[in-house]
């Protein structure tokens, strides 16, 4: 979810009012208006995620993938944690409202299973050294594609 939250799949999103509507800080939204929405400046955003929001601000944590996920009880060890998911109106990755993926628990169950059974097994090494530059599309690509190389983990 965090890697999702800093690159999200759709970096810049319009929305057209089909009837006035009024935001919730006042501002009035006409019929037939567009609203654009940035969930990448979103995923960045001090006000919305705090300090260590943005990988480009000092003192700054680049990337906290503890981030989403929270103690089962008071007294838990570290390794009993639960994943927490954010209001998808903060969390932006996957639309929001009447408007919010179907797809999403498809997608995020997924992203769960390849790692676990990717991870587990591989160590994922990237051959280039990529630099995350993105190319800027209706969904985000990093630039030159992502090349790995995988190799086998010895058994545990």
């Amino acid at each position: 979810m965090e890697s999702l939250r800093l690159h999200p799949s759709v970096p810049i999103d319009i929305k057209v009012a089909v009837k006035k509507d009024v935001l919730p800080d006042g501002t009035i939204i006409l019929a037939g208006a567009g609203v654009c929405y940035l969930p990448y400046a979103m995923g960045r955003s001090d006000s919305i995620w705090g300090g260590d929001a943005c990988d480009d601000a000092p003192p700054v944590q680049k990337f906290h993938p503890r981030r989403f996920l929270r103690p089962l009880t008071t007294t838990t060890q570290d390794m009993d944690l639960k994943c927490v998911e954010p209001s998808s109106f903060r969390y932006a990755a996957f639309n929001a409202g009447p408007r919010l993926c179907l797809w999403k628990p498809l997608a995020l169950m997924t992203i769960k299973i390849v790692l676990a059974r990717v991870l587990t097994r591989y160590c994922v090494e990237d051959v280039h050294g990529h630099d995350g530059e993105c190319f800027w599309r209706t969904v985000l690509s990093m630039k030159g594609g992502f090349i790995v190389s995988l190799s086998r983990r010895e058994k545990m």
